[in-house]
């Protein structure tokens, strides 16, 4: 979803839009994107500002303008407001888009219309990527975290101590004892991380409580949240100012 708009992937490959500012909500295909007969869309997904298209031939579309790069065996692609990250079956991460917040993570504040490898992170494969509005988050195949961008609320959980308001690159996050980062969620400006002990820890924004039920409005390190032991397999998902998690 983009603003007033909703797009869908067809079992096709097609991409369709609703209008939700239409009086009468209709269902309209796009067709200018113009892949070949033997070429469809397979991933799609957006933010606030961008909407990006990947095809099985490894054509990346954003807004529907096909982007001047292609990248093959993309698993993954995640949107922030305004910044996107692709994830490869190899573990790279390209990223492109708004960077005024060091969201890109290429060392700078620059923008980027094509996306452009993540050298910061290269040799280390990376299984997990996550985008909240304005920072970006990841986590490697051995469990770790590390986080780039926005830093207005303690998101990266980078302690108060080592406050610092943008980080361009990534940072390794570490947390107490042998564990390892299991599954990972981004919201607006908060981040949430389930442990391979299965325990739930958070950072950044809590005015709205998407934390935990107390009166800090913000968490500048990973705070424990909650111990998920009890069950088989959990799912966390975050919405921009709430969080869910999945028990089974």
């Amino acid at each position: 979803m983009t603003d007033d708009k909703v797009f869908m992937l067809g079992d096709l490959g097609c991409v369709c839009k609703v209008n939700l500012n239409d009086k009468d909500i209709k269902l309209s295909k796009i067709m200018n994107l113009g892949l070949s007969d033997n070429d469809k869309v397979v991933k799609i997904a957006s933010g606030a500002k961008l909407f990006v298209a990947y095809s099985e031939e490894g054509y990346i579309f954003n807004n529907l303008n096909k982007l001047n790069v292609k990248i093959a065996d993309v698993k993954d692609i995640k949107c922030g407001r305004e910044h996107c990250l692709l994830l490869t079956k190899k573990g790279d991460i390209y990223s492109f888009g708004r960077g005024s917040r060091g969201q890109l993570g290429h060392g700078n504040l620059d923008d980027l219309e094509n996306p452009l490898l993540l050298n910061a992170l290269a040799g280390i494969k990376i299984t997990q990527i996550s985008c909240g509005d304005w920072h970006s988050c990841a986590v490697s195949d051995t469990g770790d975290l590390y986080v780039w961008g926005w830093n207005s609320n303690g998101q990266l959980g980078l302690k108060k101590s080592d406050m610092v308001a943008v980080s361009s690159t990534p940072c390794l996050v570490d947390f107490p004892g042998e564990v390892n980062v299991a599954t990972l969620a981004c919201g607006s400006r908060h981040t949430v991380v389930l442990l391979d002990n299965k325990k739930l820890f958070g950072a950044g924004w809590n005015k709205y409580k998407q934390l935990k039920d107390d009166e800090a409005c913000d968490f500048f390190d990973f705070t424990y949240l909650h111990d998920f032991s009890e069950f088989l397999e959990s799912t966390v998902v975050c919405g921009p100012w709430n969080t869910c998690v999945l028990c089974q």
